[in-house]
């Protein structure tokens, strides 16, 4: 396995060149770190979701979707740049554009009156949490400025894992996610509950409807690593993290485990309640009767991942970049305390991260700047 160190400068240009090609590829950074790495698979696996870490022997990159009945992506075998040498005359991936017809941007007398719905199966008992999503449209004809849109979300979301990617069947996705599903290495194992937002300016305070929302996700993971036979547990927090214009409840988690303990709790813990809900399969539910658009990747899990070491992120703060637009998922936590007018402010507010890199972007095009 041989992951690439990427330069803005030196390699822009192969990447556009893979975007308008139509190869996949996966740009990542991880957070708080410098190097940009960038992983071109020589082989490709289109598997199902509990399928993800088997006949797992190198490094391998993994896009798996929100919902367990949709298949992940595996990317293997990383060529270096030099052995990439195959774009003239090799396979093109469709990026599935039936997706289209499903995709229309969310409405905000929609959105409250679905919280309003929601609020009343919760006050009714089906549920105590359901994370709702929106999606939004924004024009974004420059899809070969790609790779400068990650440059962007990378200098200016340092704490975020950061990614740009060309994926069979889901497409290109770009995406800066401040949320840890689970990292592995030498039986030290590390996750986050990252629910409970606020604004990060304004008067807007800590209520109780955060706090609950939080303490569903601390207690869901704590109880998993219990489950799943990891010892040494400790945990930290809750502490407030910030993520653009957002501020959240962290509570972050360590433990010691094996590899199969690490992939039993990726398998239970996916999707948490901080992206469906308690009780999960309720919340899950009552998702599918209620939002009108597929998550596709939104609110899945992406990331490298070996026998040695694993890091997979919650697919947060992400973009499925088409042609002529951008489509921005975002969601806010339901409860029935819930304000509906508040929570479509919250998802709004979630979706500015994408979209102010994108509006950066075209101001960058539009002042004729240098691009490599």
């Amino acid at each position: 396995m041989m992951l690439q160190i990427y330069e803005f400068q030196k390699h822009s240009a192969f990447i556009r060149k893979m975007i308008e090609k139509a190869r996949p590829f996966v740009l990542f950074r991880m957070p708080m770190q410098k190097n940009t790495y960038c992983f071109i698979p020589g082989k490709i696996r289109m598997v199902e979701y509990l399928e993800c870490f088997a006949s797992i022997e190198d490094e391998v990159f993994v896009f798996a979707p929100f919902s367990p009945d949709a298949q992940a992506v595996i990317f293997e075998d990383s060529l270096s740049w030099e052995e990439v040498n195959y774009l003239e005359g090799s396979a093109v991936y469709e990026s599935n554009g039936s997706f289209k017809d499903l995709l229309n941007p969310t409405k905000e007398n929609d959105y409250i009156a679905e919280v309003e719905k929601m609020i009343a199966f919760l006050k009714d008992g089906q549920a105590k949490k359901v994370v709702l999503s929106a999606i939004f449209s924004k024009q974004f004809k420059v899809q070969h400025l790609s790779p400068l849109l990650f440059d962007f979300l990378s200098n200016e979301h340092p704490g975020a894992f950061v990614y740009l990617a060309f994926i069979p069947n889901y497409g290109l996705w770009i995406g800066a996610s401040p949320e840890l599903l689970l990292s592995y290495e030498g039986q030290h194992l590390k996750s986050m509950a990252l629910a409970g937002s606020v604004p990060r300016f304004g008067d807007k305070k800590w209520g109780e409807k955060e706090k609950l929302e939080h303490d569903y996700v601390v207690e869901f993971i704590l109880q998993n690593l219990l489950n799943a036979g990891c010892t040494d547990i400790e945990k930290k927090g809750p502490q407030i993290i910030q993520a653009g214009d957002i501020e959240h409840m962290c509570t972050t988690f360590e433990a010691l485990g094996n590899f199969e303990q690490a992939v039993k709790l990726v398998v239970s813990m996916h999707p948490t309640p901080a992206v469906c809900g308690v009780p999960r399969e309720e919340a899950f539910q009552i998702i599918k009767q209620t939002e009108k658009h597929p998550r596709l990747l939104y609110s899945g899990f992406l990331g490298i991942v070996s026998k040695q070491f694993f890091r997979l992120f919650v697919n947060l703060r992400c973009a499925k970049l088409d042609p002529q637009h951008a489509w921005i998922f975002a969601g806010a936590g339901i409860t029935s305390q819930s304000n509906p007018t508040a929570e479509w402010d919250e998802v709004c507010l979630k979706s500015r991260t994408i979209a102010n890199a994108l509006e950066k972007t075209e101001t960058f095009l539009k002042n004729g700047d240098f691009y490599p």
